[in-house]
């Protein structure tokens, strides 16, 4: 099969392209013919840095994807040969071979059948963002009525949170750059403010999408016992104003259950909850209108890089079949 493959990690890393045996299929698993990759800030900083969450080079990257079931193992009655899925599988340490490939086996525990709303490359934009925000967002117990703040609402988890805030009835309030604010408006922010001009002592839950470098502007904006969700880990933070406003932290390491294999069921359930609110029409991801195709991934990945992107960025890999929506597939089973 066709295939994206880095050969070694590093600051001057490329992919080249080549012919690899197709995956094996293993208990559990399914053929996925990839139609469309979605690109993330960690598919980026595994090229340039490798490291522990890294798998072995030469390595196939990419965790998101949509695609088209071609077979499944023996044991797998969920899914169909034929089925439109989508999910994050791949291109991390212990994984089979990440989306930038014509195939992928996947974990069926980490898919879900997609939503019939979008296209191909919509569904991709979504796995990692969606399943970050509504992990996020469940950790916090998040209900109607409660005060939503997210910093960095016109971002990929950023707007997924404004989104799932909105449609859980909360009264949510984002954060975002002048240039970005029509976006996190146009998802249903009620209000809207610079990274620096929040209201404090007055949420719920600080949903900190933005992935700052210090806690304090989250404890500031959080109430007493509050809920404070934050999506990269920090180290040398003082803690003791958190301490005395009883706040409770959780933090969101979204790729965990593809490393250690605990867990997996989960991303399979948000998935198809995330699928089912989009075809409520009230979940929708930005994607980026910018095209990118087998020749061009490396500028994909740059472009995510240097967050130069309006939306998520995706790679697609059939794109005579990127703006198809399932039901535009002939025999579909849904």
């Amino acid at each position: 099969m066709r295939a994206l493959v880095v050969p070694r990690f590093g600051a001057e890393a490329t992919f080249e392209p080549a012919e690899l045996p197709a995956p094996d299929l293993k208990p559990g698993c399914a053929l996925v013919r990839v139609v469309s990759a979605g690109v993330n800030p960690i598919d980026c900083k595994l090229m340039r840095h490798g490291g522990a969450l890294a798998p072995a080079a030469p390595a196939v990257l990419g965790s998101d994807f949509a695609g088209v079931i071609e077979k499944v193992a023996p044991d797998v009655s969920s899914f169909a040969a034929g089925d439109a899925v989508f999910g994050c599988a791949g291109g991390v340490a212990g994984m089979p071979g990440g989306s930038l490939a014509e195939a992928m086996a996947v974990d069926v525990r980490l898919m879900a059948r997609m939503p019939r709303s979008l296209s191909f490359r919509e569904a991709a934009a979504l796995p990692l963002v969606a399943i970050t925000a509504q992990e996020g967002l469940d950790r916090a117990a998040l209900r109607a009525g409660q005060k939503l703040l997210v910093f960095g609402g016109a971002g990929g988890v950023g707007h997924i949170a404004v989104q799932l805030g909105k449609y859980r009835g909360a009264y949510v309030v984002a954060t975002t750059q002048a240039r970005k604010a029509a976006i996190a408006a146009g998802f249903g922010a009620d209000e809207l403010f610079a990274h620096d001009a929040f209201p404090r002592d007055f949420f719920d839950v600080v949903f900190d999408a933005a992935g700052q470098d210090s806690i304090e502007p989250a404890v500031a904006a959080a109430k007493n016992n509050g809920h404070i969700v934050a999506i990269s880990g920090r180290t040398g933070q003082n803690l003791q104003a958190a301490a005395k406003k009883g706040l409770s932290f959780h933090f969101i390491f979204m790729i965990l259950p593809m490393l250690t294999g605990a867990g997996r069921d989960a991303h399979g359930r948000i998935l198809k909850n995330i699928a089912a609110i989009a075809d409520e029409g009230v979940l929708r991801p930005l994607v980026d209108r910018r095209r990118f195709s087998w020749e061009d991934a490396g500028a994909a990945y740059s472009l995510v890089e240097t967050r130069d992107a309006t939306g998520k960025i995706v790679i697609d890999l059939d794109p005579s079949r990127a703006d198809l929506k399932p039901d535009d597939l002939h025999g579909v089973k849904r």
